[in-house]
């Protein structure tokens, strides 16, 4: 693949494939610049952008489990707010990537996960302009 990149550099579907194959076998630092290279390069390559999203909220997955081993002490109960913060981070990172991605073409995977992460942050305005696009 490497190889394929420097006979042809400013093909976006070579960094996305690598991206896939980079992100599968675990290295998700590197898929992620592969990713973010891809929609450098192609700005309307919507996968992507998903799956760029999709490779930052498995973070949230580490952070759901380390919130649901604890307990009901005072310590615990500071954690469990430390990894709220940590996971809206989380959240809050993907909003720009799909607001792109929307504005591209309005994708509906993309408006959906949009909507659920407004939804869980507490953006009111945000659920409701989601909600709206996918009923419009």
């Amino acid at each position: 693949m490497n190889e394929a990149i420097a006979h042809d550099p400013e093909n976006g579907s070579l960094y996305y494939n690598l991206a896939v194959v980079t992100a599968d076998l675990g290295d998700k630092t590197a898929a992620r610049s592969y990713y973010e290279k891809a929609i450098e390069i192609d700005p309307s390559s919507e996968n992507s952008y998903l799956n760029l999203v999709a490779l930052i909220l498995e973070g949230e997955t580490e952070i759901v489990d380390k919130m649901n081993s604890l307990g009901n002490s005072r310590a615990d109960n500071a954690k469990y707010d430390a990894y709220k913060i940590e996971r809206e981070e989380v959240y809050k990172e993907c909003v720009p990537i799909l607001e792109k991605l929307i504005n591209l073409n309005k994708n509906e995977d993309a408006v959906k996960t949009l909507m659920n992460i407004y939804g869980t942050l507490g953006d009111t305005d945000g659920f409701k302009k989601m909600k709206a696009l996918l009923e419009g």
